[in-house]
């Protein structure tokens, strides 16, 4: 039987639950969240300012040749095109935000539970090593209060009282 590093597992492991992840969303997603990943770059607020600007200065100059602007001095087509463009980048913004909830409360969970496992185990670490103590003719026998405690498993659902109440009493 052959043992892995336990660290290189664990990547293994993390990569691989990543790759399954990855392989479950749909396509359009992806393609929309790589839409939003290059709007949020600063080269994308300096493309718009550059287009609002030539939009402004490419009007003015119509206007001062043809004597007929293309977009009147109120810019009623360019704030179309500037809200719609708005408008379109926050659904696409809400659509990517969505997804990275969802991934970042299954990471919760998982990490919660390794807590609550590792909790446990130890728990068991601490009780199996008050036994040996206990059994151990060369070693004290003597009570210690803080070990017995730790060693049992804490309960979830009264951590998560406690923790309510504390919550509460820090509105007050």
């Amino acid at each position: 039987m052959r043992t892995e590093d336990p660290v290189d597992l664990a990547v293994q492991t993390l990569t691989e639950l990543r790759e399954e992840s990855h392989r479950n969303v749909p396509t359009t997603q992806l393609g929309i969240e790589r839409v939003t990943s290059g709007l949020g770059k600063p080269w994308f607020a300096w493309t718009v300012l550059a287009f609002v600007i030539l939009w402004i200065g490419g009007n003015t100059a119509f206007r001062t040749y043809t004597h007929r602007p293309f977009d009147s001095p109120q810019f009623p087509l360019l704030e179309l095109i500037v809200s719609l463009g708005s408008l379109l980048i926050a659904i696409l913004i809400l659509i990517t935000q969505n997804r990275q909830n969802d991934v970042a409360h299954r990471r919760a969970e998982i990490t919660l539970q390794m807590a609550l496992v590792t909790e446990q185990k130890v728990a068991k670490v601490i009780d199996l090593l008050e036994q040996l103590r206990r059994d151990d003719p060369h070693l004290p026998n003597r009570e210690d209060a803080a070990a017995a405690s730790m060693a049992q498993a804490t309960d979830v659902r009264e951590a998560a009282a406690e923790l309510k109440k504390a919550q509460e009493r820090g509105y007050e």
